[in-house]
């Protein structure tokens, strides 16, 4: 007994140092010394479980429970490996007996909650999540669960005081304060949110990728203020933290597409809203008029059977519609790709009620994200985005994981079928006779302080009118009510509809005189709804998808002219149209002319340019070697993979210019097509097995005898992959170090893109130093302080930041960190785009191109200080070393070495 006892602790020792092989074998003689020995068996079956042994692990949990069976542990681990194997019931029960027998045990209970929740019960989930709150009053993560779950189920306020308990608690959940920021905006409680929009924003842009965060995205795509790219990265992070998981287990799925070619081309359309919701209202007649000689269409349905028209309407669409509702990711995902699919569509994306999770496990071979979610889903298993080129101007497709795929008109089908009812007298809608009626029937969480500040003003311009608006609850109208009033407004100015029927909310909207849209997220189905009754929309375009899908549907009409690009805009065009009634009636009759006439409401036309959009994503895939992924390499905690964004930025825009569409990605490859792989130093050797065949190494550090990425992982990698570098002597260090290694000189080129940095009004640093500071550099640093040189060193800070510091420079200091006499052409690329006068260390050993001796100030490393107080003392010199060195830098254009790496013909 002794010595078992002895193995058991060797086993756990070996278990917590992450040596899972080592505590098998311990855990193994544990029990060979007591086979009686239940903890043995549990944790055996738990290392086995980490190893994705399933049947093993099974097996010794359940010896373990037949030994004890008041270990609740071996319970809790059954419904871990049940959940692992796509079993979510039996997984659920398992983690029920553990609370029977440990009634405070709070992590079952949540763990509980969240495979109930994935299984669309939400009643129960609540229940646990409950029962593990009030087992443990002190866990966020229950507590944020349980807010999520109420939130749901429209008890905004509960939510939000849950939210609130979560954040007392943990001061730093930033995914807890987005989603309370979300329920605040729905309830147009403002108090507060600029600053914690703030604080989220600030997270997204921040927080070290691999910092474990599931922000959501669609949340973040309606807060004020947020670009296009923190929208990407915020997508991003939710992808990993949210289906790191179900990716391994699509990889062990092993789902293969070498069926054969079916007879008509197989599109699966997977929604919860298949039922009386607006995505279904756009998508009915889309549905019906499929080619079904040429493709064979299944709905995967996991939403309410609502025993609407619609539903019904629905079901008779598709060749088959398929109810998934009750089973599990793994269940649906196996049903898929028993089914053959060709082409998922997910209409839901990161909305609400998401299972976007079946789309992790990767069913299909071509997998697209459309409609639902306006915005990148972050996801290497997404392939594709359909869009128009509004909504995705060439310019913007750089803030998008997927592949774009172009619609000619708009993105947005519609449905002609739709009826077009009288309208009611507005005495019966409680609106004025007379007067202007300003509408906006958006949800409320899309109007934004700044938002409501230009209708107010609005109002105030317009004596008489009023602003009519969509009613929500009796807090939301309070609320409304009391912010206009702070801005001076009557709030019986303000009007409130409920909500109807879908004929006679369309029948209402001719009472209106103007809609006003908001931003960053606009009208979308009721953009197109109050086109399709005549209803002028003016509408402010911003740079996301989600603040331009009415300028695209406004566009597709003929009435480009009700799209604003600024607020001060927005307001003008919409007081000019309130008080010219002939005007307003000019552009109602050019709307109406439009709903025949225009391509917006041809539902015919846009199901056959759909179609072949479906059928160019097949050949696409086929020929996918035509796309890039650039992936960066970020490992948890790491936050300097940052450093590696502007060259990635560089291999995007330098292939686009040679028409090779590529994204930029973090840790997620391509399946489909190539990848560029930069900071592979970073990997570790079970990461480097996950790399796809074909990826393309880009090395970006310096390599020599003794240096510290000179490791077995680089050496393997060098021989396996095809290698860019952008230094000759790496080059020749790789070919001597690995012979036989397929490596290229790739120089690190400009494009007119990274121009972007903006110099200060007054450049109040005069040695700008960004990087880790060792001896050799603080010594150098330290002189300059010392002979009255303003001097700022940095370390970790990237992008927006960092520039705005380099725009603020009179000299950026360029220094040696390795042994390695390599000149540092990647970081100094960046600011000679960005016409800086560079200061670098340069010896006669250093490996420099010769064109850069000519860009930048080289100087000895003795002689580092005395040159740049040279350079402080003498403008002209600086301005053109700075002039000199972008001439050159521009010179050298990315898309040539891209071509000559790849190996393109010159006409390419």
């Amino acid at each position: 007994m002794a010595n078992a006892a002895a193995f058991k602790k060797k086993g756990d020792d070996c278990f917590d140092a992450g040596d899972l092989r080592g505590a098998e074998t311990n855990y193994g003689q544990a029990i060979a010394a007591d086979p009686g020995n239940a903890a043995a068996y549990n944790n055996l079956g738990l290392v086995l479980m980490q190893q994705r042994r399933f049947d093993e692990a099974e097996s010794s949990v359940k010896k373990a429970v037949e030994l004890n069976p008041r270990l609740f542990d071996a319970f809790y681990i059954l419904g871990m490996i049940a959940h692992e194997q796509g079993k979510l019931r039996e997984a659920v029960g398992y983690l029920i007996n553990a609370t029977e027998i440990k009634s405070d045990f709070s992590e079952a209970f949540n763990y509980a909650g969240n495979l109930l929740l994935e299984l669309g019960d939400r009643t129960q989930a609540e229940a646990a999540y409950r029962s593990a709150v009030s087992t443990n009053p002190n866990n966020a993560q229950s507590l944020y669960n349980l807010a999520g779950v109420i939130q749901e189920q429209g008890r905004r306020g509960e939510a939000i005081g849950y939210y609130r308990r979560a954040l007392a608690l943990s001061p730093t959940f930033n995914t807890a304060r987005l989603n309370m920021v979300h329920q605040l905006q729905q309830l147009c409680d403002w108090q507060d949110i600029d600053s914690n929009t703030a604080l989220v924003r600030q997270y997204v842009r921040e927080a070290p990728f691999d910092q474990d965060g599931r922000d959501s995205p669609f949340a973040f795509l309606a807060l004020p203020g947020t670009t296009a790219y923190e929208q990407k990265m915020c997508a991003e992070r939710w992808t990993k933290g949210s289906y790191r998981l179900l990716a391994v287990q699509g990889a062990q799925l092993g789902f293969r597409y070498d069926w054969p070619a079916n007879p008509r081309i197989k599109i699966g359309y997977l929604s919860a809203d298949f039922h009386m919701h607006a995505t279904a209202v756009l998508m009915a007649e889309i549905f019906e008029l499929h080619d079904k000689q040429r493709f064979h269409v299944t709905a995967y349905s996991y939403g309410p059977d609502d025993q609407s028209e619609m539903r019904s309407r629905l079901q008779g669409a598709f060749d088959e519609f398929v109810h998934v509702g009750n089973e599990s990711l793994v269940d649906t995902a196996k049903r898929i790709h028993a089914d053959h699919i060709d082409i998922l569509v997910d209409l839901k994306g990161y909305t609400g009620d998401t299972r976007s999770g079946i789309l992790a496990l990767r069913p299909a071979p071509v997998q697209v994200n459309y409609l639902g979610y306006p915005g990148t889903m972050g996801a290497d298993f997404v392939d594709y985005l359909i869009a128009d080129r509004f909504i995705i101007p060439n310019d913007s497709r750089q803030f998008y994981t997927e592949k774009v795929m172009y619609l000619p008109d708009s993105y947005q089908p519609n449905d002609r079928t739709r009826p077009r009812p009288d309208a009611p007298s507005r005495s019966s809608q409680q609106l004025p006779a007379g007067e202007m009626v300003f509408c906006c029937f958006n949800q409320t969480y899309k109007i934004s302080p700044g938002m409501f500040d230009v209708w107010c003003k609005l109002l105030d311009a317009v004596p008489g009118s009023v602003l009519w608006l969509l009613s929500n609850t009796s807090v939301v109208e309070e609320n409304l009510k009391q912010e206009a009033s702070k801005r001076g407004v009557d709030s019986g100015r303000l009007i409130f509809a409920p909500r109807v029927k879908m004929d006679e909310h369309l029948a209402r909207l001719q009472c209106a005189d103007l809609f006003l849209d908001t931003i960053p997220y606009n009208a979308h189905t009721t953009c197109s709804e109050a086109l399709w009754m005549g209803l002028p929309v003016v509408t402010c375009a911003g740079e996301s998808f989600a603040s331009r899908v009415a300028g695209s549907l406004l566009t597709t009409l003929g009435v480009p002219e009700l799209v604003t690009y600024t607020l001060e805009e927005y307001f003008a065009l919409a007081l000019e149209l309130a008080t010219d009634a002939e005007k307003r009636a000019g552009i109602r009759q050019k709307i109406n002319a439009g709903r025949s006439a225009s391509p917006l409401f041809d539902s015919e036309k846009f199901t056959r340019n759909l179609e072949a959009v479906y059928d160019a994503m097949l050949v696409d895939h086929k020929e996918s070697k035509g796309y890039f992924q650039i992936v960066i390499v970020s490992p948890a905690n790491y936050a300097h993979s940052q450093a590696f964004e502007e060259v990635a930025q560089t291999l995007q825009h330098g292939l686009s210019r040679l028409a090779i569409h590529a994204t930029i990605s973090r840790n997620a490859y391509s399946r489909n097509g190539r990848n560029i792989i930069l900071g592979s130093n970073l990997l570790t050797p079970d990461e480097i097995a996950w790399i796809p065949a074909g990826s393309i190494i880009y090395n970006l550090e310096q390599i020599y005898q003794g240096s510290p990425w000179l490791t077995p992982n680089l050496i393997e990698i060098l021989g396996k992959f095809e290698i860019w570098d952008y230094s000759p002597r790496n080059v020749e260090t790789i070919r001597a170090l690995v012979p036989g290694s397929r490596v290229k000189y790739v120089p690190v080129g400009y494009v007119k893109e990274l121009t972007r940095i903006q110099a200060a009004q007054q450049e109040d640093i005069d040695v700008l130093f960004y990087g880790s500071v060792n001896e050799r550099r603080q010594n150098i640093l330290n002189e300059l302080a010392s002979r009255g040189v303003k001097v700022k060193a940095v370390f970790g800070v990237y992008g927006e930041e960092r520039d705005a510091l380099i725009g603020r420079a009179k000299l950026i200091l360029n220094m040696r960190l390795y042994e390695s006499d390599i000149f540092e052409i990647v970081r100094v690329s960046y600011l000679l785009a960005n016409q800086k006068t560079v200061v670098s260390e340069c010896s006669d050993s250093t490996d420099i191109e010769p064109d850069m001796r000519n860009a930048v100030a080289l100087t000895p490393y003795s002689r580092i200080a005395d040159t740049c107080l040279e350079l402080l003392k003498d403008a002209e010199k600086r301005r053109s070393i700075a002039e000199q060195g972008f001439k050159i830098m521009a010179a050298r254009p990315e898309e040539a070495y891209l071509r000559s790496a790849l190996d393109l013909p010159l006409n390419s």
